[in-house]
């Protein structure tokens, strides 16, 4: 059973996102996409939880243009 207060290694947590493990990697430097980490020692470590609310704060949802007929 997964806990959502489960820390994933960078591994699992790309897979779960669906990223790029150099992706997690970059953006640990950059922080251009604002992906929670934790630092424990030299270990980084995602919180599952953390990553699924970072995920759903990207979700855009298209607007449909009206038509003034």
């Amino acid at each position: 059973m997964q806990s959502e207060s489960e820390f994933l290694p960078t591994t699992d947590a790309a897979k779960l996102l669906g990223l790029a493990e150099q992706t997690l990697a970059s953006d640990r430097v950059s922080g251009r996409l604002g992906i929670p980490f934790s630092r424990f020692g030299r270990a980084v470590r995602y919180q599952r939880a953390a990553l699924l609310e970072w995920a759903k704060a990207q979700q855009i949802v298209p607007v449909r243009p009206t038509t003034n007929a």
